[in-house]
């Protein structure tokens, strides 16, 4: 919140089962959350904070909200996605720094191999399970695409205005971002892209 609050809330109850007022005062804001879910084992939280800190917390009852791993940035985190096919948390930062955490065994974690950098501020990640590709999408419209395992660039879609969310459909095999033009568009894996002209004149009734 911007309280600088950060609340565990039970999904089955909805009650609140944490409430960190005062851990994160001395942070500053929180600008991006990732839940990592590991079936019958501890949980985790990604919190990204406006003191360019990442902190991975504890979601286990006995622990919950306990930081387990704390790693300096240079600028704030603006986009993080867990890849839980290759137990790997992608951070995206306001300068344009692309990185990643790798959880060893048990609760430990570490700086990961994945490594680029961009003029600009990374905005979202999705992550295309069937090829092991990685797509990050920046706000100057740019989005590329990474081979997961080596981190080498693939390819580059570039578009007018910032992109501000993208997803995979590993049915369809379609690439989708949505962005300041009001249009989300649709990518085939080397093909050109084709607009979505249905949720295209949606849109022009909200502007």
């Amino acid at each position: 919140t911007h309280s600088n609050e950060l609340f565990m809330v039970d999904s089955n109850t909805l009650e609140t089962r944490t409430r960190m007022s005062a851990y994160h005062q001395d942070f500053g804001q929180i600008s991006q959350l990732a839940c990592i879910q590991r079936p019958n084992m501890e949980n985790f939280i990604a919190v990204s904070s406006t003191d360019c800190k990442l902190r991975i917390l504890s979601d286990a009852p006995s622990k919950s909200g306990q930081v387990l791993y704390t790693r300096p940035f240079g600028s704030t985190q603006t986009a993080l996605k867990h890849i839980p096919e290759m137990r790997v948390l992608m951070c995206g930062s306001r300068s344009g720094i692309m990185s990643s955490c790798t959880l060893e065994q048990g609760d430990h974690w570490s700086s990961g191999q994945f490594s680029s950098h961009h003029q600009v501020a990374v905005s979202s990640f999705c992550f295309m399970k069937t090829s092991h590709h990685l797509a990050a999408s920046m706000i100057d419209g740019g989005v590329q695409v990474y081979d997961a395992d080596s981190a080498s660039p693939l390819s580059y879609i570039k578009q007018k205005e910032s992109v501000n969310c993208l997803d995979y459909s590993p049915h369809f095999k379609l690439l989708a971002t949505g962005g300041h033009e009001s249009t989300p568009y649709l990518y085939v894996p080397g093909d050109k892209r084709c607009v979505v002209t249905a949720l295209q004149d949606a849109n022009e009734t909200h502007k």
